[in-house]
């Protein structure tokens, strides 16, 4: 398998703690909002089961029905929305069905927030199987998570088990693919379904990639532009903020490493000409979105890192790449 250079929260290397570390910070930030909370009879409760087992309780609150809410507290929106039944989600989560490595199809939706809607050609994320069943939903998250664990081990290491937590349905489209998710969710991703394991696969790997760097903006603010300063998204049709060319060349520069390792080992996903309609589609987006953040963005350190080795990785997969010449 080619060698493809480490990259921050997208191809870790052998080792890197700074995820995991990134995903109990933002739990203890969870925890802190909902102690400085006023009038919240379980903060007691919570404060003494810390005191008996952090560890174990950091878990609990790092549920998919828990830490959103938390978040939202944390982040001084939806108070009532986030506090209505969270000691009952903390005792008995909401039901959901196995995908398998630590990852779920939720049976229904606790997020307080799922019916905001940034995207100009969708309608909220309202839970919706599309009328498939629930194990054909499982088949299909297995496959292209598979797909992605067999390109991108480095990511199915590092970054996977820290982020991939709960899928939801939002219905099923056979020529388009809509995928959502929220920095106050982490792990917590809303998805359409698509015949195509190729396309499922590139939704789970960009969503998963939407949620590390969602978990360290809590922390380490990425870009010093406002969000009022809009360019031309080159992956989407509305006008986009700098931050959102940002995500999307994280979520999508590992996409195109897939691609490439995909292409290599002669995997079944890689056949075909749509694939390689699709390959240079990703790359030449990729190279526009870097392009854009390179020429108007004003990084912070962290986000210095990030830029940094998304080129790197970028310039590695276009290297290897004879139709990119």
């Amino acid at each position: 398998m080619r060698r493809l250079p480490p990259a921050f929260l997208t191809l870790p290397p052998p080792g890197d703690r700074a995820l995991p570390a990134l995903v109990r910070k933002v739990r203890l930030l969870g925890v802190r909002a909902l102690l400085t909370t006023p009038g919240v009879p379980f903060a007691g409760r919570l404060r003494r089961e810390l005191e008996a087992d952090g560890p174990g309780t950091l878990d609990r609150v790092g549920a998919a029905d828990v830490l959103p809410r938390l978040l939202c507290l944390a982040a001084g929106i939806a108070r009532e929305e986030a506090l209505d039944g969270l000691e009952t989600l903390y005792d008995s989560p909401s039901p959901s069905f196995a995908v398998g490595a630590g990852a779920h199809l939720a049976a229904a939706d606790t997020f307080p927030m799922a019916h905001l809607e940034a995207h100009p050609d969708k309608d909220g994320n309202a839970l919706d199987l599309g009328g498939r069943s629930p194990e054909d939903w499982v088949d299909a998250l297995r496959s292209a998570l598979g797909i992605v664990a067999a390109a991108l081990p480095e990511w199915d290491v590092g970054i996977r088990p820290h982020v991939v937590g709960r899928w939801v349905p939002v219905g099923c489209d056979d020529r388009e693919h809509r995928s959502a998710s929220y920095r106050e969710a982490p792990g917590l991703a809303y998805l359409t379904l698509h015949p195509d394991p190729l396309t499922m696969a590139e939704a789970v790997l960009h969503e998963a990639q939407h949620s590390a760097l969602n978990l360290l903006s809590w922390f380490d603010p990425l870009l010093d532009d406002a969000d009022d300063v809009l360019v031309t998204s080159p992956v989407r049709p509305d006008p986009r903020p700098l931050r959102g060319v940002l995500l999307a060349a994280h979520a999508f520069v590992p996409v195109a490493a897939m691609h490439l390792r995909l292409a290599e080992a002669e995997h079944g996903a890689a056949s075909g000409d749509r694939f390689a309609v699709r390959r240079a589609e990703v790359l030449r987006s990729n190279e526009d979105a870097l392009a854009i953040l390179e020429a108007r963005a004003h990084p912070t350190s962290a986000g210095r890192r990030v830029l940094r080795d998304l080129r790197g990785l970028q310039d590695a997969v276009v290297a290897a790449t004879p139709e990119a010449a």
